[in-house]
């Protein structure tokens, strides 16, 4: 069961893990003045990550990155947040075989394969560790499709 971000979480996300993010005030306002259809999204693909990320991929305004990241903000241990560098770092790493992580079930496979090189690294304790890792070492950023 996937846990739906409150307006908390999306202050988290866009004010501690991206605020470099273009825009990012302008990001986190308007997703948290889109609270209501955000929610019906949680609510009615709880159980489905990879439908979950489509259904809020296709609100307006919103996009891959930012539905990455807001059912990241409430899923700490277990979503991952795939923007530029997170995406390019995973390549890098070869955590991942390509970026498209919204294609068939891609999504929840990818965080599961990012979940498990967190838990398998002397180095990190958790997916913002690795988010914040990749954030400053990532040399081919590449944004997630």
């Amino acid at each position: 069961m996937i846990t739906e971000p409150v307006s908390a979480d999306i202050l988290w996300l866009f004010d501690e893990v991206w605020p470099l993010m273009e825009y990012s005030p302008v990001h986190r306002d308007r997703m948290i003045g889109m609270q209501d259809v955000i929610s019906s999204c949680f609510q009615e693909w709880a159980t489905d990550p990879n439908q979950l990320l489509r259904a809020l991929d296709n609100l307006d305004g919103v996009g891959l990155v930012i539905a990455s990241g807001l059912i990241f903000s409430a899923n700490r241990n277990t979503m991952v947040p795939f923007d530029q560098y997170t995406t390019g770092w995973c390549l890098e790493k070869n955590i991942l075989p390509d970026h498209y992580i919204s294609l068939e079930e891609n999504y929840a496979n990818y965080c599961g394969r990012v979940s498990d090189y967190v838990q398998n690294s002397p180095r990190l304790n958790s997916v913002l560790d690795f988010v914040r890792e990749a954030a400053s070492e990532s040399q081919f950023p590449i944004p997630p499709k």
